[in-house]
């Protein structure tokens, strides 16, 4: 007869699963820190102006593809290497954040549950600024990652 798995070993799964998406994502976030840095802004104009060409043909009023076009167009270098710098280094520190949680390093926990926070609240001021819904789903998801990061810790104290 198969058991069925217990709260508690549920939410240590889904905490071991948001380790992974995290890890992904911070992955991706240091490579495209590396890769914007290393590229021109001329490239990177170029590829939003071959990528938004389609969509500008058939409604030459979309907003979406106006507005990516008009961001990459006053790009300016000194705004790339910001973005670039930021990608890489938040790519890193929650890199590391996650290989010290996946290890049970015990200082991890308590850093990541004083870093968390400090990235929702710049997402959250971000999104009164920009008003992306993808920035209220990364902070519901680091909002859980941080609960989830709290049981952890108490559970293995």
């Amino acid at each position: 007869m198969m058991t069925r798995p217990r709260l508690g070993q549920m939410l240590h799964w889904a905490f071991e699963g948001s380790l992974l998406l995290k890890g992904f994502f911070a992955l991706l976030e240091l490579l495209g820190g590396m890769v914007l840095y290393f590229i021109g802004t001329s490239t990177i104009l170029q590829f939003i102006q071959h990528a938004t060409l389609e969509e500008l043909t058939e409604d030459p009023a979309d907003r979406v593809a106006q507005f990516i076009l008009q961001v990459a167009q006053t790009l300016s270098m000194e705004t790339k290497d910001f973005y670039a710098v930021y990608l890489a280094l938040h790519g890193i520190v929650k890199l590391f954040l996650v290989i010290n949680l996946w290890r049970g390093v015990r200082w991890a926990y308590p850093l990541a549950l004083g870093v968390l926070p400090l990235f929702v609240i710049y997402q959250l001021y971000r999104y009164s600024h920009t008003q992306s819904i993808g920035l209220v789903f990364l902070s519901a998801f680091d909002l859980i990652m941080i609960a989830l990061i709290w049981r952890e810790y108490w559970l293995t104290e």
